[in-house]
């Protein structure tokens, strides 16, 4: 089923003409400017093929400021056509700006698949029959909706190369068919790496769907290597095609992990705030805040904020010195 903008909704037919200008704001038309122009908006795809109802928004501007604005549908040829249009006639620069937009939705097996087409154009609105051509160009997207209860469950196991069982921290499963609809889910936490989860009813021996399944395991370790930490821990993949489409169970599947790199942390050094007492000071430690500083402004901080208090009292330790050298040597003649 094809769902498209309706132009009648919009009050507008295709091709038509459209009505009295529309003053934005109750902005006056400039002097020096005619009503009198006629403006053919051809919209057409980036391959040149005109398309039909789509919606344009004409605006013209003097100096910049918007005085009047029009709306039309495409007709059958990709025209929009619209009379009265300002112009210039002896006084300000009018520029004409069209935008031109299309929305359809298609659902297809559970898929909603959506095409919008957009474009626009500008140029200076000096001839009495100006033609302005806007070319769109096209974004699709697709939304499928999860699987409904009594769809296909898929059952598997994730194991490590020993056929030791794995717990799943996370999984990842992306659902694919030939004719683009995608469908993400989850396989939540499994402590034996045992799972089932409800998958889409896709794929026919002819045109079968592709499943893939990421799993990331427990970890099991962390190592420091040029101020960077990392995480080890199971990981593991499988990719198949399933034929679903008559609602029955796939086979079990069995996941093998190997040990890889899960996670990276580089240059962050964890430091107590400076506002809270430390541990045994008189107070319970806190539980607020840290600041975390990379090594450099780390190290900046200690330089900038121990050298300089250092250096007065590094003074007044020499001289107390000095003046205790001198009373010991006097003693002595003495």
């Amino acid at each position: 089923m094809l769902v498209a903008f309706a132009a009648a909704g919009l009050g507008l037919a295709p091709g038509a003409q459209a009505a009295d200008p529309v003053v934005p704001g109750g902005t006056p038309v400039p002097a020096g400017v005619a009503l009198d122009a006629q403006v053919v908006v051809t919209v057409a795809s980036g391959s040149g093929i005109p398309l039909p109802d789509v919606i344009v928004s004409l605006t013209a501007a003097a100096d910049g400021v918007p005085f009047q604005a029009l709306d039309g549908v495409t007709d059958d040829d990709g025209r929009a056509v619209f009379d009265g249009v300002g112009r210039s006639d002896g006084g300000p620069v009018v520029t004409l700006a069209a935008s031109a937009a299309r929305t359809t939705h298609e659902l297809v097996d559970g898929c909603t698949f959506t095409q919008r087409w957009s474009g626009t154009a500008r140029q200076p609105s000096d001839p009495a029959a100006i033609e302005l051509p806007v070319t769109v160009a096209l974004a699709t997207s697709v939304a499928c909706d999860a699987p409904e209860p009594g769809a296909p469950i898929l059952t598997g196991f994730v194991r490590d190369a020993a056929g030791a069982p794995v717990a799943i921290a996370t999984a990842v499963l992306t659902m694919e068919r030939v004719d683009g609809g995608r469908w993400v889910g989850s396989i939540g936490p499994s402590p034996d790496g045992a799972f089932a989860v409800l998958v889409q009813p896709w794929g026919t021996d002819d045109e079968p769907a592709h499943v893939s399944v990421r799993v990331v395991g427990s970890p099991t370790g962390t190592r420091s290597d040029g101020g960077c930490t990392y995480t080890d821990g199971h990981l593991g993949s499988l990719e198949f095609e399933v034929a679903l489409v008559e609602g029955l169970d796939p086979d079990p599947v069995m996941i093998t992990t190997t040990v890889g790199q899960q996670s990276v942390v580089c240059g962050a050094v964890a430091t107590p705030d400076p506002g809270v007492p430390a541990p045994g000071a008189g107070s319970a430690p806190s539980s607020g805040p840290t600041i975390t500083l990379p090594p450099t402004d780390a190290a900046a901080a200690i330089q900038g904020g121990g050298h300089a208090p250092l250096l007065p009292a590094l003074i007044v330790a020499l001289g107390l010195a000095a003046l205790l050298l001198g009373w010991e040597l006097a003693r002595r003649d003495a």
